[in-house]
């Protein structure tokens, strides 16, 4: 299930350093990941070509910062992700 939503928040905030990552999952999940777990799934999604890797120079100190971007394969995956959602019926019916 982290997939996804890491590959969508990769999209979204692109380029984003994996610390970052962290905090944009737990806002928008309410999942507490840790720092293992993530490095974790980053390098598994890197190692599958869906996430690539890019030296930025960071503001004031120009020292190099690694931020990752989605790849073609990973826009690919996304898209077929967001083909294949559907609405569940009665999703927005209120429960007795």
């Amino acid at each position: 299930m982290l997939t996804p939503v890491l590959l969508r928040l990769v999209a979204i905030h692109a380029p984003v350093m994996i610390s970052e990552l962290s905090g944009h999952i737990a806002e928008a999940t309410g999942w507490r990941l840790t720092e293992r777990g993530l490095y974790r799934t980053v390098k598994r999604l890197q190692d599958s070509g869906l996430l690539s890797s890019e030296e930025l120079d960071a503001p004031r100190t120009g020292a190099k910062r690694k931020v990752l971007v989605l790849t073609a394969l990973g826009f690919g995956l996304l898209s077929g992700i967001d083909a294949n959602l559907i609405d569940l019926p009665g999703q927005n019916a209120p429960t007795a």
